[in-house]
């Protein structure tokens, strides 16, 4: 088994003969550890081929992770990346900090710029997080409207919010003044 420690070899897993057992530590048929698991996916997003996570993983935690192993911890990766614009929100939120980002992007036609509308919540236990992030062609009051009024139909209802932060932007404070009209800005 795989460990973020090194590998465990010759692990012997006890097996009952007439009862099935489950084992917390171990997962079914499990050769790698949680924590290695979501290592590939983060090697993956920085820019680390497919092959070259196998080596990685390898040479620094001696741990064998094959291209099949990467493609499929992948495959899950993208599973969620599709579903989580979309997935459900809980208003738990005390602050939101809105901005629009300008990214350069170099492409195979050459570089160019993609303005981006982040979205991202402080909650009351401290824990920050991105809710969400849009591609827009510019940062109107049209823009802004729609991704809030998203955010609102997938359960942030702004209801605890007690400040949102913006860079001073017109279109966002008159979005988000549609949108959260009791929220101070």
């Amino acid at each position: 088994m795989d460990t973020q420690f090194g590998p465990l070899r010759g692990l012997r897993v006890p097996r009952a003969r007439y009862r099935q057992s489950q084992y917390q530590v171990l997962a079914r048929s499990g050769r790698r550890t949680r924590w290695v698991n979501e290592l590939v996916p983060e090697m993956f997003l920085a820019g680390v081929s497919t092959r070259r996570v196998g080596q990685i993983t390898e040479a620094r935690l001696e741990a064998s992770v094959s291209v099949t192993s990467v493609s499929r911890i992948w495959a899950s990766l993208s599973e969620q990346v599709r579903t989580w614009p979309t997935r459900p929100l809980l208003d738990l939120y005390q602050y939101l900090v809105l901005e629009g980002v300008c990214l350069k992007v170099n492409g195979a036609c050459g570089a160019r710029k993609l303005l981006v509308l982040c979205v991202y919540g402080i909650g009351y236990d401290g824990r920050r997080e991105m809710i969400d992030f849009r591609l827009a062609p510019s940062e109107s009051e049209q823009e802004w409207t729609r991704l809030l009024e998203d955010l609102r139909r997938r359960g942030l209802e702004g209801k605890r919010l007690q400040l949102a932060v913006t860079d001073g932007g017109q279109g966002l404070i008159h979005a988000l003044r549609s949108v959260f009209p009791h929220l101070p800005l």
